[in-house]
């Protein structure tokens, strides 16, 4: 059974009660990937989960904003207390936003505590089973969506990104699509030029790709309103739950 807990589902402007963007899938007991991990991300993840960092032998980061690796900093605190080394699996700019970032909070040696994978979208991985699948999102930074097949089961992590038609093709037939909504449709366009997505955007994606189910996440400050879902299974997510496959 895959369970994925969404340990933080706001955006960098959100309500405190969400958390900055962080989940965690398990695929099988021993094998956990963390997708993000904005600031707070290790505390949610003591809160949300009996799990510690001993646990989570994957962390894939979709892009260097800080409420998508802030909280790295504070892992590899305890990644170093621990003895443990997870692998991060980025792209470029994102390794060397770890180094400028532990080096800025007086811990330069930490970015030596992780193993790395680095990336270039579109790609493939094979990870334990896991069959991770790569394209570029698009946002300002470099940036990537990620598609997870394992077991027959399948989970899309979208990251943030405005519409993407490459992200139809990856979603294809998946059971989870998880998809940024950081607006209501009124500041769509205005959306859309600093490279993130609206409710009917999610949703377009979702009808189109013909998703099994879509969890709308990174949530803005003001309540997200989703007035027709035109018959697509959305699972509306809070922090610490955990969605079963």
């Amino acid at each position: 059974m895959v369970k994925i807990y969404f340990l933080g589902i706001g955006g960098w402007d959100s309500h405190r009660v969400l958390g900055h963007t962080s989940i965690l899938i398990e695929f099988r007991p021993g094998l956990r990937f963390l997708i993000d991990a904005g600031e707070g991300t290790y505390f949610a993840l003591k809160e949300c989960t009996c799990f510690d960092v001993e646990d989570i032998r994957y962390i894939v980061l979709t892009h260097r904003h800080g409420d998508h690796i802030l909280g790295m900093a504070t892992i590899s605190q305890f990644v170093k207390f621990r003895g443990v080394k997870p692998t991060v699996i980025c792209n470029e700019d994102v390794l060397n936003a770890l180094k400028e970032l532990f080096n800025a909070v007086g811990v330069p040696k930490h970015f030596d505590l992780f193993d790395f994978k680095v990336i270039d979208p579109p790609t493939e991985l094979l990870i334990e089973g896991v069959r991770l699948r790569f394209i570029k999102a698009k946002h300002p930074l470099p940036s990537f969506s990620v598609r997870f097949d394992y077991g027959g089961k399948s989970v899309v992590v979208s990251g943030d990104t405005a519409p993407n038609e490459e992200l139809v093709s990856l979603a294809k037939g998946c059971d989870v699509l998880i998809h940024e909504v950081s607006t209501n449709d009124y500041r769509r366009e205005e959306a859309h030029t600093i490279g993130h997505s609206s409710v009917s955007d999610a949703l377009d994606i979702a009808k189109k790709a013909s998703v099994k189910y879509l969890v709308p996440l990174h949530f803005p400050e003001e309540p997200i309103i989703f007035s027709n879902a035109d018959g697509i299974n959305i699972v509306f997510p809070y922090r610490c739950m955990c969605l079963k496959l």
